[in-house]
């Protein structure tokens, strides 16, 4: 029985090409957007899940508009997050994340060039989960010109101590 449906599918397949052509592409790509749809909801809620407080940790990105054309950047001037804590008592803590390509580190008497560092608040570990190998994640960047680094970073630049 199945035999002879397949049978009769391939020979109006074949009998309509153009027609049968239409089809298979429009399903065909019809069923790729929507897989890639499906994929990118499932990348945009699975978000950074791993923070314990996923659910209360927001960004905040600024709209400006410079001779007539908008611009929406992902930076925000640096006061706004101690005045935004000051202001609003919903607001908990904040942090600020200032990416810096390039960063010149002075190990001994050499100097590296980091291309994958930033700076960022000592509250940087009080709003993300971030687990460390070693240290207090409350003392970690506390002080003035202290630094937390990865692994992959501690054995590139350290072999000795990793």
């Amino acid at each position: 029985m199945l035999k002879n449906y397949i049978k009769i599918a391939l020979r109006n397949l074949w009998r309509n090409k153009s027609y049968s052509a239409i089809q298979i592409i429009g399903f065909a790509s019809g069923l790729a957007v929507c897989l890639l749809m499906a994929l990118f909801v499932t990348d945009e809620l699975s978000y950074d899940k791993y923070n314990l407080k996923a659910n209360r940790i927001y960004r905040v990105n600024a709209n400006f508009k410079i001779n007539g054309d908008a611009l929406n950047e992902r930076l925000s001037p640096a006061p706004l997050g101690p005045a935004m804590v000051s202001e609003y008592p919903q607001i908990e803590s904040f942090v600020r994340i200032l990416d810096d390509n390039n960063l010149l580190v002075k190990k001994g008497n050499a100097n590296i060039i980091e291309p994958q560092a930033c700076f960022a608040d000592s509250t940087l570990f009080n709003v993300f989960t971030l687990p460390l190998l070693a240290g207090n994640s409350k003392t970690a960047l506390a002080a003035p010109n202290t630094m937390v680094i990865n692994e992959s970073t501690m054995k590139k630049y350290f072999p000795d101590e990793a």
